[in-house]
């Protein structure tokens, strides 16, 4: 009985389940749409919401090189934004930027294309897959990447 209550106390720490379509990084699931499937950054957070996860909130360095490798090939929207306060980057969650991963000369908030400026946060190709954040208007149409934490395996 020891043994069993021990196995599921162990594999509960190990796996988790992620939905199916979902990858699996380091203890949280990920879905990231396809180029064909884009939204603005605010239907991407409601859609992220509605699937029970949020727009991706990026952490550390290794899982800020492995979104880049899985999202080579297009723009993707993450969860950070400075519409609140101007420059005041916060991932959705209301939780304050702390490290990150900007391209140079961004977040420039260029008012061209929007005269509101670019408030929303997303990925950008780049060969560097350290400097690759760029903001944008959020009423972009992009794909976007929900994390969610995952479900226990017992």
């Amino acid at each position: 009985e020891n043994l069993t209550v021990l196995f599921h106390s162990f594999s509960a720490q190990l796996c988790r389940c992620c939905p199916k379509g979902w990858t699996s990084f380091m203890n949280s699931c990920y879905f990231f749409s396809t180029a064909e499937d884009t939204m603005t950054w605010p239907e991407s957070r409601i859609n992220c919401s509605r699937m029970g996860s949020q727009l991706v909130i990026i952490e550390t360095q290794l899982q800020q090189e492995f979104l880049t490798k899985r999202f080579a090939n297009g723009y993707s929207w993450i969860g950070l934004t400075d519409q609140t306060v101007e420059g005041d980057w916060r991932w959705e969650d209301g939780s304050p930027l702390t490290q990150s991963f900007w391209f140079t000369h961004e977040p420039d908030d260029w008012k061209v294309q929007d005269i509101k400026g670019e408030d929303c946060a997303h990925l950008k190709p780049h060969t560097d897959p350290l400097n690759n954040w760029h903001d944008a208007p959020c009423t972009m149409k992009y794909p976007r990447i929900c994390e969610n934490k995952g479900v226990p395996l017992y």
